[in-house]
């Protein structure tokens, strides 16, 4: 566990889910990171059933930005999935990557 806050530390990239504090309560490690209200790209596609290509290749685009800061740092996702690619807010402009 220590190890994965030793990675998100390195990780600094507006397309990544920042860390903002890590401690131990009770033995247990508490990770707080940033809030994304924007929801999981998931929910997004299946509320909208269909994204036009300029969409697609606008989000896409994004999500290659940020694993590519990943591998630049040595660090692998192991978990890319859309799920773990939030919206930053409400207008789904912006994705943030959850690293995992």
């Amino acid at each position: 566990m220590i190890k994965e806050v030793k990675v998100l530390r390195k990780l600094h990239h507006r397309g990544i889910v920042k860390l903002k504090n890590a401690f131990i309560v009770d033995s247990n490690l508490v990770i707080v990171m940033e809030y994304a209200s924007g929801g999981e790209l998931k929910e997004y596609v299946n509320t909208k059933k269909k994204l036009e290509e300029i969409e697609a290749k606008y989000i896409f685009r994004q999500i290659l930005e940020a694993i590519s800061h990943c591998h630049a740092l040595n660090v692998i996702h192991r978990d890319l999935k859309l799920e773990n690619v939030l919206f930053s807010d409400k207008q789904h402009k912006y994705i943030k990557a959850i690293n995992s």
